[in-house]
Parts: C-alpha cells; structure tokens; sequence
C-alpha cells in the first residue's frame, strides 16, 4: 500500500474535528512575523512581484500575499451537494487511488479542506505568511515556509531562464522568466488550506489523486497520482481563467518533460479542470490526438492541432519555459532528507534540554521546531549540518533556546 494512504488514514479520520484550528494558526502567524529569515523571504517574494509586467497579475498576487480575507475562487458556490458531484466525476474519470482505505466522506474533506468564511465566501484560513511549505519530513515545513519555497524558486526560475536565453538563444529575455515567475508564484498556493496546522502542532496530512494508480497511462498501466496542493493551485488559476501558457506551465511544474511522463501531466490537469468546473479541451488545455488520446497542446502554434502531418508524430509539446519552472522547484531534493536528519537531532537535543525520555509532540512543535525552523529557516540549519557536521549545529540550536529569542510568548 503507498504510503499516503497511510497518511491518510491516520489524519483523516481525526480531519473534522481539529483541522482547523485557529489558535494554532494564530500562533503559526505570530511565528513567521517573528522570524528576520521570513520577512526577508517575503522582502524577495515582495521583489519578484515587482518585475511582473502584467499589471493585473502583479495585483493579484500582492492581493494574495496581503489580504487576509483572499477568496478561494474554485470553492465559490461549492456546497455539500457539489462535494459529492464532483467525488463522483473524478470516480468516472478514474482520478482517485483504487483500494482507498478511506470513505468518501474522508475523501471529500481531503479535497475541499475547510476554509474560512468572510462575507459568505470562502477565504484562505490564515494569513499567507503563515503557511508551511511541506507537511513533515518534507521541505520548508514551518511557519513562512511557503513563503521562502515560492521566493526562492521564482528567484531560480528567472536566474535560469537569464543564463538558457544569453546561452541557447544568444539573446536577453528569450525565455518568459514572466511566465514563469507567474506559474511558480501559484504552484504551491493550495498548500494554505491543504497544510493547516492541528492542536498539537502537527500538519494536516493532504489527500494525492489525479489518477487511479492502475492504469493510468492511457489504460496501459502508469501511475499518475498527485499531491493533491498541485491540483487544487492548478484548479484555482483555472477558476481564475489564467491565460493557458500560465496554466500548462504550472501544470508542468512537477514532472520532468518527457513523452513518457505526458499522461501524468495530462490526469492532473483532467482532475484540476473537474475540481475547477471547466472542461479541458473547450478551454484548450489538452487536445484530442489521432488516437483520441488527450494530449498536451502546442501553445502558441494552436493551428497545429489540427495538422494531419503534425498529429502522426508521437513526441510531447512543451514550452522551455516548463522545464525551467521544474527545476526551480527542485530545491525539495535536497531538503527533504536534510530535514529528516534535523528533526531527529532536534529531537535528541530537546530531550536533553526537557531531561524527559519523551518530548509531548505540541511542546515540539510550539516551543522547539516551529520556532527554530522559522528563525533561521531549515533549509540553512540542514545546510550547516552538511557543511560542518552535528557538535556546529547543535551548538547553534542550543544557543537559539538559551538566547530565548520568542520570549516564551507562544503558548503551548
């Protein structure tokens, strides 16, 4: 069984009763505005911002960044009823795991996590430099992880598409480090409602889907499920009806541009447009080949489509600008395990600090982890630890506790 079932069946089953906890949220807020290595992350972000030409995307995601009461669009007008429609469509269109331990009801909770409500309309439930970046064991799972991860990656993004454009095309700005910068603002945005902070200062494991895990390769076995954050961004732009080089190079973000992996961007786009309510091929965001197979479309040679020479080859259309964006998502390969190994040693020095055998998992959280993490990121903890080993890092980490830097004002 993989292992986000596991996940799921351990948070699920506690979902509606403590996802949404505000205290903790508050607290998650309070953190991240604390923390020099944030603000300096929402600084940069603030900064990416401000190089985006387009006037109307630029405000929208200042709007996102700064407003506390930011709508959810794609769960406007979705009720309990339309819960349910939807579960069922994504049934038909085989996009949920086979053999789910889970029920249906779990599921839907998973894919529409509560959100708060601002003048009867649904609205991120914290502040956006509260959000964490990952849930645990993955990268920038802290308070204003979100922020450093989306800051630094259009930062990459644009370093990268600089260096192709003078290189490849031996001219400035070849490559739209707009449009990238624009995908990879929105590419992880769902994790505001899909890591919400529980009681105990653990994180809200999310639901994957996009896929049954079977077949998904046009029937031919394949398995394209999806971290369900990258969905519901994705059906988020679409609710928003981004323009469509926007949406397939979001949609691109986690996958590695190859023929072979095109189903899966396929599925995932399929589930984004079932969640956002639109259809795919009517928008343009997928095409029909000759086989009837739903395909990714060449993006600004539409007429192509309908090319009979063009539609016997069998390769994937992409933009360069997806493979960029990609890659400035790969920050999480090395983080991920680099924050495994810290969260181990953090836990063996707070046991010495607490001279307790065991450590209560809310204390962790909300005194040690979340705090430290968010201070100086975990990123760069995990780094120095790399660089020069435990007896330098923990000394670091003990001289954060002795220095008392959050004056003992979150409570735990």
């Amino acid at each position: 069984m993989h292992q986000f079932l596991v996940y799921l069946t351990v948070y699920l089953l506690s979902f509606t009763a403590i996802a949404q906890d505000i205290s903790s949220n508050t607290k998650a807020n309070f953190i991240a505005n604390n923390s020099p290595a944030i603000i300096k992350a929402k600084k940069l972000l603030y900064q990416q911002l401000r190089g985006v030409k387009n006037k109307e995307m630029r405000a929208l995601m200042f709007d996102a960044i700064d407003n506390p009461n930011f709508q959810v669009q794609h769960r406007i007008g979705v009720d309990e009823n339309k819960k349910a429609q939807l579960l069922d469509q994504l049934k038909e269109a085989q996009l949920i795991p086979k053999g789910s331990p889970i029920s249906d009801q779990q599921i839907i909770e998973g894919i529409f996590p509560p959100l708060r409500n601002h003048n009867n309309q649904p609205v991120i439930p914290m502040p956006y430099i509260a959000a964490a970046g990952g849930t645990k064991g993955h990268h920038h799972n802290y308070p204003g992880g979100l922020v450093v991860h989306t800051a630094t990656t259009m930062a990459f993004a644009k370093a990268q598409g600089e260096i192709a454009s003078r290189f490849y095309a031996h001219q400035p700005k070849f490559i739209d480090t707009e449009l990238t910068s624009i995908a990879l603002f929105w590419h992880d945005w769902a994790k505001l409602f899909m890591y919400q902070y529980l009681s105990d200062g653990k994180l809200l494991e999310e639901y994957y889907f996009g896929g049954n895990g079977v077949s998904d390769d046009y029937g031919a076995g394949g398995y394209s499920i999806e971290m369900g954050h990258h969905i519901l961004s994705l059906a988020e732009i679409m609710s928003r009806k981004f323009p469509i080089d926007i949406v397939l190079t979001l949609a691109a973000v986690h996958y590695e541009m190859t023929r072979e992996n095109e189903y899966k961007m396929v599925n995932t786009i399929r589930a984004a447009c079932i969640i956002a309510q639109c259809k795919p091929l009517e928008r343009g965001y997928l095409y029909l080949d000759k086989n009837k197979q739903l395909r990714i479309p060449p993006v600004y040679d539409q007429f192509l489509n309908n090319d009979a020479k063009y539609s016997s080859y069998n390769f994937m259309n992409q933009l360069p600008e997806y493979t960029y964006a990609h890659l400035a998502d790969w920050d999480w390969a090395f983080n991920n395990s680099g924050i495994q190994h810290l969260d181990l040693l953090l836990m063996d020095i707070v046991k010495e600090i607490e001279e307790k055998e065991q450590v209560d998992e809310m204390k962790f959280h909300w005194r040690y982890k979340y705090p430290l993490y968010s201070y100086y990121t975990a990123e760069y903890l995990s780094m120095e630890y790399a660089k020069h080993g435990q007896v330098h890092l923990k000394s670091i980490i003990q001289n954060f506790f002795k220095t008392n830097k959050y004056n003992n004002k979150i409570a735990y």
